[in-house]
């Protein structure tokens, strides 16, 4: 296992250093809230385990408002009148997962208009305001969408 830190230069790339950022790695499993001074100057410590390389997803943090951190494939989001919506495609019977911040619990959340169960096809944690869906992809060549409002 190696443990290592990692810092970004935020207004070098055009990002506000007092402005608060999600971090996600490619696994999904480790969201953060940082704050862009951290990140600037102390940095994300993680470790690899039996993997050669992460991903990281820098999002800028938004207290109104849901977007996606992770999803286990590509996707395109938009985020309309309170209603997020997440159009993604997939290997037919492959299992999923979507991880996303809000900032008020979900109401209700659709799976190809199919309205989903809370508590065993998506969670909400009200401490951290992230959700996670679990859902199957139908076909690959079928869009799965999935609206969360």
């Amino acid at each position: 296992m190696k443990v290592f830190r990692w810092t970004v230069d935020l207004e070098r790339i055009g990002w506000c250093s007092a402005c608060k950022y999600h971090v996600t790695d490619s696994l999904g499993e480790s969201i953060r809230l940082i704050e862009g001074r951290d990140l600037v100057e102390k940095g994300i410590e993680d470790s690899l385990e039996d993997f050669r390389f992460k991903v990281y997803a820098i999002t800028k943090y938004r207290s109104d408002g849901r977007y996606v951190l992770y999803n286990t494939r590509p996707w395109v989001e938009s985020y309309v009148g309170g209603k997020l919506t997440v159009k993604t495609r997939g290997p037919g019977g492959q299992g999923a997962v979507l991880k996303f911040y809000s900032s008020e619990k979900p109401s209700e959340i659709m799976l190809n208009f199919k309205v989903l169960k809370e508590g065993e096809e998506w969670i909400f944690d009200e401490s951290t305001r992230i959700g996670t869906v679990t859902y199957r992809y139908v076909d690959v060549k079928i869009e799965t969408m999935i609206q969360i409002s």
